[in-house]
């Protein structure tokens, strides 16, 4: 009887570890490619807020596609070109 419980308790911890890191896990390198994104054009002077956090995760979630969207949505709020492509050249292929 305590042996059972025991057991249960074990399964529902290893499933409760499970659960909360394979999601930690598997956004990591999305994650750190938009951090250096970001950090990029920090380190360059612009100010990073919503759309740029947004535009270099598209860069990082996706190929060469989404690293063109990421330069245009950053030029278009004011980023000059090379920067844009350089910000989004790290996204993409951190």
């Amino acid at each position: 009887m305590i042996r059972r419980k025991i057991q249960s308790i074990m399964v529902a911890t290893g499933l409760a570890v499970s659960a909360l890191s394979v999601p930690l896990i598997t956004a990591t390198p999305a994650s750190a490619a938009t951090v250096h994104c970001k950090d990029y054009l920090k380190r360059q002077g612009y100010l990073v807020g919503p759309k740029v956090t947004k535009a270099c995760k598209v860069a990082a979630d996706g190929g060469a596609f989404q690293a063109w969207v990421c330069e245009s949505r950053l030029k278009q709020i004011g980023v000059h070109r090379s920067h844009a492509e350089r910000a989004c050249y790290f996204a993409w292929h951190e």
